[in-house]
């Protein structure tokens, strides 16, 4: 389960490593991620990820220069290791640098990591980074032997239960759709939200939405941040899996405003919510 919490812009910086883009990947739950390839750092041997179709499978893209990653690293490792096996792997992504590389295996090393990691050295360029769009980690995408992406971002307290809960179920999962889009304009933030739901008659959609502004003091210079929280939540029809979409804009309290949000549908077949996080600024002037 997706858990929003209320924080401020240099928190939100403090916890997550960023890319110079927004963050919002190019594959969130319901879509059909592209194949991609690389050496394990480990064995030397060349993988795909369409190798594992089959099997769930949990991609973790990450960083050993992220302080981040490396504080999720063992929570990732206890939560995972009693599951890997015939039905379930995991898959690292390192956007480690080739000047950080020596840092790489003696972590892997440290840590027991069993699982396959592989090593592009491209660090945000690396191909599968970009191609997935993935604008700051650590970032984790739980795909379905289907190979459909059913969640993303797990991480933390919501680890463990979300895999339970997948890796449990005793039928084909028909994977619920979820999509975010926003976008920080001059005045306003603009939410654009595409879902759907096959295994709900109706579907509750929860939206929470965290403005992040500077106050500045008569020199122009900030002193401080402050945040304006916003929560939305319908109910609406979503018969034989209907594609529903929501807008929702919010006048900017103050010039220089970004957005943090959260959406998330309620899944029946799991009995808990599937949803996206998503992150906008306004662009540089």
């Amino acid at each position: 389960m997706l858990r929003t919490t209320t924080v401020a812009c240099v928190i939100l910086a403090a916890v997550i490593c960023f890319a110079g883009t927004a963050w919002a990947g190019r594959f969130g739950p319901g879509d059909r991620p592209s194949n991609f390839y690389g050496r394990d750092i480990q064995t030397e041997k060349v993988l795909h990820l369409e190798d594992f179709q089959g099997k769930w499978v949990l991609v973790d893209f990450w960083a050993t220069w992220c302080g981040p990653c490396m504080g999720e690293l063992p929570n990732l490792i206890a939560a995972t290791k009693p599951l890997r096996g015939e039905h379930f792997e995991v898959i690292g992504v390192s956007l480690d640098f080739d000047k950080t590389m020596d840092q790489l295996k003696p972590v892997l090393k440290k840590h027991g990591i069993a699982y396959p990691v592989i090593f592009p050295g491209g660090g945000w360029n690396t191909p599968a980074a970009k191609e997935w769009a993935v604008g700051a980690i650590p970032d984790s995408y739980l795909i379905s032997p289907q190979g459909v992406v059913v969640a993303t971002g797990l991480r933390g307290e919501t680890l463990k239960p979300m895999l339970t809960k997948f890796l449990n179920l005793k039928e084909t999962y028909a994977p619920t759709k979820v999509r975010a889009e926003g976008k920080v304009d001059a005045d306003s933030f603009d939410l654009r939200v595409n879902f759907s739901n096959p295994m709900a008659a109706e579907s509750k959609c929860r939206v929470d939405i965290t403005l992040q502004y500077p106050v500045k003091n008569e020199k122009g210079e900030t002193t401080e941040w402050k945040s304006e929280n916003h929560t939305e939540e319908v109910t609406v029809p979503t018969p034989d899996g209907w594609e529903v979409t929501k807008e929702y804009s919010y006048p900017l309290p103050a010039e220089g405003a970004s957005a943090y949000y959260t959406v998330e549908v309620w899944n029946p077949q799991i009995e808990d919510w599937v949803g996206v996080n998503g992150y906008a600024w306004p662009k540089k002037k």
